[in-house]
């Protein structure tokens, strides 16, 4: 049923929809699965769990001290010629 509360639950999701962002809803057995368009059924009157797909982090390392920067830049600022290692988090 669609109430108040649960349209502003949704109001994200839609717009991140419309503006062409990925989106998942959880599945019977409480696995996410991505929003295909043409493919699935857009249907917000079931209870369904619904979320913006997560964009992975990622961070660059300095192999020698396991320090851990947000951006390349800084990583190879601080890291005075030793090694960095780009590192991104992988989403299932």
């Amino acid at each position: 049923m669609m109430d108040r509360k649960r349209a502003k639950e949704l109001l994200p999701i839609i717009q991140a929809f419309a503006d062409g962002k990925d989106v998942e809803f959880s599945n019977r057995d409480g696995d996410w699965e991505s929003f295909v368009v043409g493919e699935d059924s857009f249907n917000l009157s079931f209870d369904n769990k619904w979320r913006i797909k997560p964009e992975p982090r990622e961070w660059w390392l300095n192999t020698r001290t396991a320090e851990a920067y947000v951006t390349k830049e800084c990583a190879e600022k601080f890291a005075l010629g030793e090694k960095i290692v780009h590192l991104r988090e992988v989403i299932e």
